[in-house]
């Protein structure tokens, strides 16, 4: 019976953890940034984050924390970096293999809309990479036989993910 209750106790702080993270969310979209790109939060959008705070924890919580740290979503340009040095990373897994992985412009664009969530930062990101990008890859190295200096092309067709590689050119053909 107790450990019934802590565990109620303990999914209640869960969702009120979610839910208040949305609803910063919603503050920090609707206060956003400063104009000058600083990457603060405006003073009302800061204000509107402490008020939701308030009324949400106990002052007893909220005069426990040291500190309060602000900050605004990653834009998507930010994201597209973390993407790159993502890929850069998967690019030297599989450069033990002489494989490259190019990811076309609208996979790259299909993989930010779908892995990133400005609640959680670029974790769901890393994520989606693994399960829509590096996932296929490794079925498809399993499953087929791929030549060493191959390229993967990860590009989308039909709103899906699609991965094939192409041989690497052979020698004459780079010499002519």
């Amino acid at each position: 019976n107790i450990k019934r209750k802590k565990e109620t106790t303990d999914a209640a702080k869960a969702n009120v953890f979610t839910k208040i993270g949305r609803e910063i969310s919603v503050a920090v979209r609707e206060g956003g940034a400063n104009p000058d790109g600083n990457g603060k939060l405006r003073e009302d959008a800061r204000l509107q984050v402490e008020k939701l705070l308030k009324t949400q924890f106990k002052p007893e919580f909220l005069n426990r924390l040291d500190e309060v740290v602000f900050y605004t979503p990653l834009t998507r340009d930010q994201i597209s970096g973390i993407l790159q040095l993502m890929l850069k990373d998967l690019s030297g897994r599989l450069a033990d293999r002489h494989l490259s992985v190019e990811l076309t412009d609208a996979a790259k664009e299909y993989v930010i809309d779908n892995g990133y969530d400005p609640v959680y930062g670029a974790r769901p990101l890393k994520r989606f990479l693994q399960r829509a990008v590096e996932t296929p890859i490794a079925r498809m190295l399993i499953a087929e036989d791929v030549p060493e200096g191959s390229e993967i092309v990860v590009d989308v067709e039909n709103g899906e993910i699609t991965v094939k590689h192409q041989p690497a050119p052979l020698v004459a053909d780079v010499i002519e």
